[in-house]
């Protein structure tokens, strides 16, 4: 950073400055583990050495003929920069040893009397020149003095020294975090290996004896997530890389939901699986068997990225260009496990869309990877900050951006990277990426990506997809097998039934199940000789293989029954009006009805052709259940579910009246 600055320098001005060196420091950055090296670490004959340790940090200074020529900093880098400044510098610490090596661990003993050319952060080169000019420009709290200069963002050994100089200068404290933040910071699920603490508590087998913050937050990080709606009783989800399933997984499955879940499957909106009415004794016992077959329920929950969605058959049917398994596999491998992307301000959900149809509502999602192409080259567009809760459904902004297949991943990391160091910690009602680039702006945080790439992205190319919603019926595919899609309306399945798919995939298939956004199913890879054969099999008569236009399109999250945040039962509501408009109504093209419990959105309510939100509203003075109806992303009216069924019918009436 030293050298770029003066050349840029000698760049706009002319050969004004040369560059005299750097001083070397080595800083290590491995989630939950802070150190630093500086100078010489080892001490010669007739070397001074201080030394500081406690239960969580170590320091050590070498001093020679007065001054400070070497250091290390292990468990708080508070101060770092003022060790570096005084090795720089050269200048004597005989008057000021060996309180100078601890005295910025100290919050109250920062020295703020400061050099404007001074580095505050060295690791973004930050000079106190440049922090003054930021607060002068209006900046009042840390995050807002992070996000412009992006000091303190990178090891945090700055972030009190930044606290003390925004005291100091604005008068006011930086804002507060909020309770998760508070949570992560004091013990991040991964730091404390909460999965262990598990094992402790399940021997014990009282689920009240669970601390409150980690039965209601950090367990959601290992995908297991309490539901005050079930007392006693846990859920599971299972993270299934878009949605690709084989038949050694979903038999474990099977048995895990036979065994310990009253033979109950929810197949999600975001192609996962879960397991319910999980007692806390086993769920050890079912971790465990869900991780030996190479599956994991690891951050599938809170600050984390969630399942990354695709099309089910995506490198399969004969409209899939780009097959994005691998590419969703490499990003996975990236952020799995790893605290540095189990951090973020809130959770981020992604999808990649390599066919002609998007068949999992991508452009809600807060990165989308959408199929395009420019020139001869195919590739994805990029939209970013789409949503459904936290305010209320809004379609992904344009980034105006084309990469080639293998460049997203690049892409995925820096967006992840800008939102967790640059993402609003506060609010968490307003913290999803989609704030952050109404904040910085579309250029903004286009060229934000650039800065952290070292390069110029293309320009946007032509979009592919031609079409939207789930497929049916028998879909052959380009390598001349089968697809057969079994409808499940509202994701309701069962192990028994789990089981048997992966009998039928194994013998009349290639062994393997995938999973849809509408909570539908796939056998894949099926020869043509043995299509008769397998529709013959009793699991078709539950699920065909084609159903009602009002049921094929279906998404219904959980709702009250098992979700404490619903507000209606959402799946039998949205069943009872499927099944209402499949006998009053002629069959179509699909009409996409997603339902949602709850304002929270986990049924994409905004994503479809006609969305539901579980409310109440009060009639003649009598509180009533009812949905907020949306017409894609835009609502609408409130109505009674109990007047629901006719005023919808005339709504999809109208729709349909719009197509023709």
């Amino acid at each position: 950073m030293e050298q770029v600055k003066v050349c840029s320098k000698n760049i706009l001005y002319g050969n004004v400055e040369r560059y005299k060196g750097s001083l070397n420091y080595a800083l290590l950055k491995v989630a939950g583990l802070k150190l630093m090296s500086v100078g010489e670490i080892g001490e010669r004959e007739g070397d001074e050495v201080i030394l500081f340790k406690d239960n969580t940090r170590y320091r050590k200074a070498i001093i020679r003929d007065g001054k400070l020529v070497g250091a290390i900093l292990m468990g708080d880098l508070a101060g770092s920069n003022n060790i570096l400044e005084l090795i720089k510098s050269g200048r004597s610490v005989e008057n000021i040893k060996p309180h100078f090596l601890i005295k910025d661990l100290i919050k109250e003993g920062f020295d703020t009397s400061l050099k404007p050319e001074d580095m505050v952060c060295n690791c973004n080169a930050v000079s106190y020149e440049r922090i003054l000019e930021a607060i002068k420009g209006g900046v009042k709290t840390l995050e807002d003095l992070q996000r412009l200069t992006r000091a303190g963002t990178s090891c945090g050994g700055c972030t009190n020294l930044l606290e003390a100089l925004l005291k100091e200068h604005v008068k006011i404290r930086p804002a507060k975090v909020n309770k998760v933040e508070e949570y992560k910071k004091a013990k991040h699920p991964f730091e404390v290996n909460l999965i262990k603490s598990l094992e402790k508590w399940a021997e014990v087998g009282d689920w009240q004896g669970i601390p409150e913050e980690d039965r209601e937050y950090g367990l959601k990080w290992y995908g297991i997530f309490y539901r005050k709606a079930t007392p006693g009783y846990f859920m599971v989800r299972i993270r299934i890389t878009r949605g690709k399933l084989n038949a050694d997984h979903a038999k474990v499955i099977a048995h895990l939901s036979k065994k310990f879940g009253r033979n109950h499957i929810d197949l999600t909106s975001r192609e996962q699986i879960q397991l319910r009415w999980i007692e806390l004794k086993d769920l050890p016992e079912v971790i465990s068997a869900i991780e030996k077959v190479g599956l994991t329920t690891l951050q599938t929950g809170m600050d984390n990225v969630r399942n990354i969605t695709g099309d089910p058959l995506s490198g399969l049917s004969e409209d899939s260009i780009i097959d994005t398994v691998p590419i969703s596999r490499r990003i996975v491998e990236i952020f799995l496990g790893k605290k540095q992307y189990a951090d973020l301000p809130r959770k981020f959900n992604m999808g990649l869309v390599g066919s002609k149809r998007d068949s999992i509502n991508c452009r809600y999602n807060d990165l989308c990877f959408y199929l395009a192409k420019k020139g001869s080259l195919y590739g994805f567009n990029v939209y970013a900050g789409g949503k459904i809760g936290s305010g209320g459904p809004v379609e992904a902004l344009d980034l105006d951006v084309f990469v080639l297949p293998y460049e997203s991943v690049d892409i995925t990391k820096a967006v992840l990277e800008i939102y967790s160091d640059m993402g609003n910690r506060e609010d968490r009602s307003k913290n999803r990426l989609y704030f952050l680039i109404e904040e910085l702006g579309r250029e903004g945080f286009r060229s934000e990506i650039e800065r952290r790439l070292l390069r110029n992205l293309w320009r946007r190319g032509e979009d592919l997809v031609e079409y939207k919603g789930e497929r049916e019926g028998i879909i052959k595919q380009k390598n001349g097998l089968y697809a057969i899609p079994l409808i499940v309306p509202a994701g309701n399945f069962t192990g028994e039934d789990l089981e048997r798919l992966a009998y039928l995939s194994k013998v009349y298939g290639s062994g393997e199940i995938r999973l849809s956004v509408y909570q539908n199913l796939y056998l894949v890879n099926i020869p043509e000789e043995h299509l008769e054969r397998i529709l013959s099999d009793p699991l078709f008569n539950k699920y065909p293989t084609s159903a009602s236009p009002y049921l094929t399109g279906l998404i219904a999250c959980q709702g009250s029954k098992t979700c404490a945040f619903g507000v209606i039962e959402n799946k039998t509501d949205a069943l009872k009006l499927s099944e209402y408009l499949s006998q009053r109504l002629p069959s179509v093209e699909s009409v996409r009805l997603h339902w949602s419990g709850c304002a929270k959105g986990c049924g994409q309510h905004g994503a479809g052709d006609i969305g539901f939100v579980g409310t109440k509203i009060k009639v003649n003075g009598e509180v009533k259940l009812a949905v907020d109806v949306f017409l894609k992303d835009k609502k609408l009216y409130t109505i009674p579910l109990d007047s629901l069924e006719g005023k919808i019918e005339e709504l999809v009436l109208s729709l349909l009246r719009d197509r023709v």
